[in-house]
């Protein structure tokens, strides 16, 4: 009975002096090494798997989104025509301004030209760089077309008979 007593004041003593150590590491030492080695499969599993179903991809698709406004007053610009092209002048894509003049567009990453058009306003032409993954917002400000002058009517000589009767001392 002396033993177990020693046995057990020694068990209890060890567990008073460390309260701090995590129960994992006062296990057996080979289930310790179980869950270690469980560990590190998964993680290289996950590492020759993931690539191929998609989780280490990186993304190759930004998102560019066009706000179309009126210079003076500053108000969105609805039913523009906002056209799209890659750098070798190949429509991507023709998008129209409904909602606050706004337009939106799921594109690759690269260089694009964006072009807006509207019969009241001049043209505005500009280039956007889309990064995969982020968006690319560009302002698009137009001006007013100059309003035309109207046409003049050329001035027509009179006819030689109407000068003479127009002339009451013609000059022979």
């Amino acid at each position: 009975m002396a033993q177990d007593e020693v046995a057990n004041e020694s068990v209890a003593g060890t567990q008073d002096s460390a309260p701090w150590v995590p129960s994992v590491l006062t296990q057996p030492l080979s289930r310790l090494q179980a869950i270690i080695g469980i560990t590190a499969g998964l993680i290289s599993v996950v590492g020759v798997v993931g690539p191929l179903v998609g989780f280490g991809m990186t993304a190759t698709h930004g998102e560019f989104v066009a706000v179309v406004h009126e210079a003076r007053s500053r108000q969105p610009i609805l039913d523009a025509t906002v056209e799209i092209t890659t750098g070798q002048n190949a429509v991507v894509t023709t998008l129209v301004s409904m909602d606050a003049g706004r337009v939106h567009q799921s594109l690759k990453e690269g260089q694009y030209r964006v072009r807006v058009i509207h019969p009241k306003y001049t043209p505005e032409v500009r280039q956007v760089q889309v990064i995969g993954g982020q968006t690319s917002e560009v302002h698009l400000v137009l001006a007013p077309r100059p309003v035309p002058p109207p046409p003049v009517k050329p001035v027509e000589k009179p006819a030689k008979i109407w000068r003479f009767f127009s002339n009451p001392h013609p000059q022979s």
